[in-house]
């Protein structure tokens, strides 16, 4: 490793043979943060252009009964299925959920489909971040959480800000 490199990770507090652990929970954590940058964007346009403000309430009342379901069933599913597996299940349960949504605002003009995919992009976040850091706490020590979990955190708002200036 090029000493510049090495100073690098000096600066950001990354000991040696922890470089590969935090590239990829860095990666993650910004992959996240895009994905809710993206469809907040998205789903925020189409819910405001399809209702009107005074609606908002309601999808916060539902997303106050819809996440906390999907975490108990998520826990449930934790004793029965290994970690992998199960965020493997999240993940792909996460893009089919969006994938329907899509299709079912093409389909029909009908609001039902934009209410709940503005719904769904603030749950399905809530959902990502727990996976991310739930990866995290398995995959780092105590001590090299305290150490890291800020700049795996700051990663994704960097990325959000980064590419937030492009939208």
């Amino acid at each position: 490793m090029k000493k510049s490199q090495r100073s690098i990770l000096q600066s950001l507090n990354i000991l040696p043979g922890e470089e590969r652990i935090v590239g990829a929970l860095v990666m993650l954590s910004g992959l996240v943060s895009l994905a809710r940058l993206f469809n907040t964007t998205a789903s925020s346009t189409l819910f405001l252009h399809t209702f009107n403000a005074s609606i908002l309430p309601f999808t916060y009342m539902s997303m106050a009964i819809v996440a906390p379901l999907i975490g108990f069933l998520n826990t449930r599913l934790e004793k029965r299925v290994p970690f992998v597996r199960l965020h493997l299940y999240n993940i792909i349960g996460y893009f089919i959920i969006l994938g329907a949504l899509r299709l079912a605002m093409s389909l029909t003009n009908a609001g039902w489909p934009v209410f709940i995919y503005f719904m769904w992009s603030e749950i399905g976040w809530i959902l990502l971040n727990l996976m991310l850091w739930g990866l995290a706490g398995r995959l780092l020590t105590v001590r090299q959480a305290k150490r890291l979990f800020g700049l795996i955190g700051a990663s994704g708002s960097l990325a959000t800000i980064s590419i937030g200036f492009f939208l």
